[in-house]
Parts: C-alpha cells; sequence; structure tokens
C-alpha cells in the first residue's frame, strides 16, 4: 500500500461563498496532500479556531465587511500569539496591502484573480514550512542552544515581569547569579564535549533544587540565574542557596573522566538590592564577584560595603584611562572568507589589551569596559579611528570590507553617527567599504534609535550585520524593520554540525531563511576543514575561523594582501 497523505486543515475566513467553493475546489486538485476546508465567515468564530490550533494555516479575505477587517483579524491572532500561518488575498495586486500585511504578521499575499491550484498549494505549503523555521529560530532566541534553558533575552524578560508585580503587590524576590568555579579549566583539561556535558548536567541539577514556579537561566557560558518568588526570609534564601552548592559540589562523571565543580552565588533582593533590573543584576554579579574570591564554594548577599571591597579589585575598569594614555591598546585582524571563491571578503577588526602585568587580553577578557558607557564609548571610538587609518594604508587589488564589531549601546549615542561621518571623511573611505556588525539587537526599547542611525549611515553606503544570529541576542523582527545586510550565525551551532544530522538540517534551514531574505550569512569558529565542507555543502557564504586564516596582526594582514595568494587562500 502507498503511503498515506498527510491532512492539513485550511480556515477561510470569508464572507463569500463563491469564494469558498472555489478554494475548494482548487484544494480538491492538489495532488501533494490531502486538504480539510473549514469555512469561517465570523472574525470571532475564527479566532477561536486559531486560538484552539484546530487549523494548520489560514486564508483571509483582506477586505471583506470593511476595509480594515484584514488588519484587525491579523492583530488580534497576534495578541493571542498565534503561531498558524496567514495568507491574506486580495481581489486585485495592492502593493500597500502586501508590504503591510506582512509587517501586520501575514506569511504571504495572493492576488484572487491569479490563483490556481498549484500556487495555492505552494503558498500554503511554503508558509507552513517558513513558520516551522521561524518557531525553531524563536526558541533559539529564547531558549540557550545547549541546556534548553531561557536564555538572557527570555530571562530579562521575565526579570521585569518579576519587578513589575512585586511592584504592583508590594512584595520581594530574589535574584541569584551562579557562576561555576574553573569552567574554563575543565575545558582546557577535558575538552569541549565534557565543558558541554558539565553545564547540561548542572542545569539539570539546578532544576532538581529549585520549584517549577522559579525561573533557572543560562544568560552566557558558565553563568546561570535563578528568579526566586515567594520565598520569604534570608535564611530560606541562604538553605537553596547552600542546596545548590551541595549539588554543584557533587562528583561528576562524564566521558571516562571524574572530578568535582564548585559555584559561587551572587543574591540581590528587590527592593532592597535595587528597584529596577541594571540595579538587581549589577548588585547580584557583584555580591557573585565576592563570593568567588573564597577558596571553596560560597554565597554572598549584596551589601553596600561589599559594593565598595569590590570596586577596588575591579582593576580592569579603574585602570582604563591610563591604559588608554599609555597605548596599551592595539588590534587584531579576522579575515572573513568567501567559502565559493577561497577569497578574503573581509575583514574584522578586534581590540587587544597589552597589560602590563597580565599580559595580553583579548576582547572578551576586558570586555565589561563597555558595560560603563563612557568608557566603552571611548574604546569604540578609539577603535574606529584606528580601523580605517590602517585601512586606508592597504594596499588592495580587490574589493574588500572593514568590519567592526559594535556595542548596542555605543551605536545608539548621539555622536557615534557623527563620529564615523568625519573619520571616512578624513581617511578618505567609501562607506561602502564598511560594516558595521551590531551586538545585543535585542534590545527592543532602543530600536527606534538604531534605525534612525542605520538609516543615517546607510545613506553613505554603511552596510550593517547581526551578531549571534540565532541565540538570545536576536530577533526575527528586526530583519524586517532594520537594515542589515548580514547574519553571523552562533558560533555554537559550528561545533556538531559534521557529527549531528539533526544540527546540520537546522542550519541548512536557516541559511535557506537566511537567503530567501537575501542576507548574507556568515559562519563564526570554524576550527577544521571538515567544517568549511560542511558548510560550502550547505550553502553557507562565508566563514572565519582557524580553519580560514585565523587572527593576524597588521603586518601579517599587509603581507597576505600583497602576497600572490590574496585572492586564493589554500
Amino acid at each position: 500500500m502507498g503511503k498515506a497523505k498527510k491532512s492539513t486543515t485550511v480556515l477561510l475566513v470569508d464572507d463569500d461563498r463563491q469564494e469558498y467553493l472555489l478554494i475548494g475546489y482548487l484544494l480538491s486538485e492538489a495532488h501533494h496532500e490531502d486538504y480539510r476546508l473549514v469555512w469561517c465567515q465570523h472574525l470571532e468564530q475564527a479566532l477561536k479556531h486559531i486560538e484552539r490550533k484546530t487549523c494548520d494555516v489560514v486564508l483571509l479575505d483582506y477586505h471583506w465587511g470593511g476595509s480594515s477587517i484584514g488588519r484587525n483579524f491579523l492583530g488580534k491572532a497576534r495578541e493571542i500569539n498565534s503561531h498558524i500561518p496567514i495568507i491574506v488575498m486580495t481581489d486585485e495586486v495592492e502593493a500597500d496591502v502586501d508590504e503591510r500585511a506582512i509587517r501586520e504578521g501575514a506569511s504571504d499575499y495572493l492576488t484572487k484573480s491569479r490563483i490556481n491550484s498549484q500556487l495555492l498549494e505552494r503558498a500554503i505549503r511554503y508558509a507552513i514550512e517558513r513558520k516551522l523555521i521561524e518557531d525553531r529560530l524563536d526558541h533559539l532566541a529564547h531558549y540557550d542552544h545547549l541546556t534548553d534553558l531561557p536564555n538572557r533575552m527570555l530571562f530579562l524578560d521575565r526579570l521585569r515581569h518579576s519587578i513589575s508585580i512585586a511592584e504592583r503587590e508590594k512584595n520581594q524576590f530574589s535574584l541569584l547569579f551562579i557562576d561555576l568555579n574553573d569552567f574554563k579549566g575543565i575545558n582546557d583539561s577535558y575538552g569541549h564535549d565534557v565543558g558541554d556535558r558539565l553545564l547540561k548536567e548542572f542545569s539539570s541539577r539546578l532544576h532538581k533544587v529549585v520549584r517549577r514556579s522559579d525561573t533557572v537561566a543560562r544568560i552566557g557560558g558558565d553563568e546561570f540565574t535563578v528568579l526566586l518568588h515567594n520565598l520569604g526570609s534570608s535564611p530560606k534564601i541562604m538553605m537553596l542557596a547552600q542546596k545548590i552548592i551541595n549539588e554543584t559540589n557533587k562528583p561528576y562523571a562524564i566521558n571516562g573522566h571524574e572530578f568535582s565543580v564548585g559555584c559561587s552565588i551572587g543574591i540581590s533582593i528587590f527592593p532592597d538590592s535595587g528597584d529596577d533590573e541594571e540595579k538587581l543584576q549589577r548588585n547580584a554579579d557583584l555580591a557573585m564577584y565576592q563570593a568567588k574570591q573564597a577558596s571553596v564554594s560560597s554565597y554572598r548577599f549584596y551589601s553596600d560595603v561589599l559594593t565598595n571591597e569590590i570596586k577596588v579589585q575591579w582593576d580592569l575598569l579603574r585602570n582604563f584611562y591610563s591604559a588608554m594614555a599609555n597605548k596599551q591598546f592595539g588590534v587584531f585582524y579576522i579575515p572573513r572568507i568567501d567559502i565559493k571563491t577561497n577569497s578574503i571578503a573581509a575583514i574584522e577588526i578586534a581590540p587587544y589589551w597589552k597589560h602590563p602585568e597580565k599580559g595580553v587580553l583579548h576582547y572578551h577578557q576586558f570586555s565589561s569596559v563597555s558595560a560603563d558607557k563612557e568608557m566603552g564609548g571611548k574604546l569604540s571610538e578609539w577603535l574606529l579611528s584606528v580601523g580605517l587609518h590602517q585601512f586606508s594604508q592597504l594596499e588592495q587589488t580587490f574589493p574588500l570590507k572593514l568590519v567592526f564589531n559594535i556595542e548596542l549601546q555605543h551605536f545608539s549615542h548621539g555622536k557615534f553617527t557623527e563620529t564615523i561621518k568625519t573619520l571616512l571623511k578624513k581617511y578618505n573611505i567609501e562607506g561602502e567599504s564598511i560594516e558595521l556588525d551590531l551586538n545585543q539587537i535585542a534590545a527592543d526599547k532602543d530600536i527606534s534609535v538604531i534605525e534612525s542611525c542605520m538609516d543615517n549611515l546607510q545613506a553613505i553606503g554603511i552596510n550593517f550585520g547581526i551578531n549571534s544570529f540565532g541565540s538570545e541576542l536576536s530577533s526575527l523582527l528586526h530583519l524586517q524593520r532594520l537594515p542589515v545586510n548580514s547574519l553571523k550565525l552562533d558560533k555554537r551551532f559550528i561545533r556538531t554540525i559534521h557529527k549531528n544530522t539533526d544540527d546540520a538540517k537546522l542550519y541548512k534551514a536557516i541559511i535557506d531563511f537566511a537567503h530567501n531574505l537575501e542576507k548574507t550569512v556568515i559562519a563564526e569558529g570554524v576550527q577544521s576543514k571538515i567544517q568549511l565542507r560542511m558548510l560550502e555543502k550547505l550553502g553557507c557564504d562565508q566563514c572565519k575561523g582557524q580553519a580560514a586564516l585565523g587572527i593576524l596582526s597588521f603586518k601579517q594582514l599587509q603581507q597576505v594582501l600583497k602576497s600572490t595568494q590574496a585572492n586564493h587562500i589554500t
């Protein structure tokens, strides 16, 4: 017997019986799937179908019953958080409806006079497939890829929600920042596979200790947070913190290795330790930093005295201005390779700090500087000046882009646009040669400022990218609203791409999704030729990492560009 066709329920929202009969006929002519057509002549009835998830896709007549009916329906579907794709239809081609409906959440747009069975079936199939990809990307945007815990983006949303409830009900809640002790040592000694399994095991142990009503999140690396609600007094919080430490201290047996890992916990309490999200996070982080000074696993509550003690220890922040004055900062370059042509397509600039006591520090080791607007702004301005100056000295025989990775808060600073325009003019560089890749693009409260800044810079040719796409720092909505040219996929995808078929399928789906939006796709952290070949097979455009050219000094970059192999890296 042949394989049974999959049944797809199509909800038609329309008041015209002739349209219902026509759509029914066209679907009956379809060959790939069996379609079940449900006809709704009332909006509220249709919305109930969507809320109850009794259909797979919606066909919506955009204008029936009044000119605003389609917009109202899309808005209400969005309010009930519908993940069911909606295809809008109009009698004739209406460009404004096409663009507006997509912005309002529609998956596709069809003109009734041009619909045939093949076109209708393809629109339905593509809408469902796109929605599945979008849902998966949305999950990736809100949940950690490794542990499947809420990520920083979702954690911040829940933190804001907790503050709102606590303010309204005059309650307290607690925020715990948790950091594994010597996690880097585990990675270096046993490898990243063991490190990843350790993080998954630790997240599982955290879940066993806290209540289901509490939020456990992984906000980056080996850093976790816990939001505790209605726990009551400090002694109860102390008991829970000690339980977390006891669970963490139990031996881990992974890949034939057995070891113990401690943790450090910082605790802030709303509103005593802070009455907004920034203060609560900063103070929990300060408390955790103090806890890490102990030789064993420990926890600390935030206090004003604690703040004074920690400020003395944050020497990187304290020494920043003297380091700038003493010219202790320099830059490395990371080439991005076009996978098809094997040539250099762009060079990313990365700062380093030649610390007199700690040696050479890469950006991730002093990125805390960027948390301070003034210091971070100074570093960004310096980086732009040095990068554009050196870029103007390169002898180029082929098109090349200079890429800056920009923190969101510096990009949205009022002086940023004028600064970069001034520097481009000073060094006689065209805007088309520059790409600005944004971090923390998920900060919705700044989106209007970002959009304005990007529009101004796009007018002079500047290109834009989004870092860590597919992780907590990116949003699908921004791809429609912001003039983004490229997407750098989170490097965590790369690790198992050649080992895990499901990961490769997901990667392929994301690449195809980005290409459909006419975006260039860049893979980060490519460490092997096997990964490189797999990326080429999946259709990825560019890559960076040890399998490309790694990190170069300015002199090394000059030599590479001058060599006869500059257009064909082997």
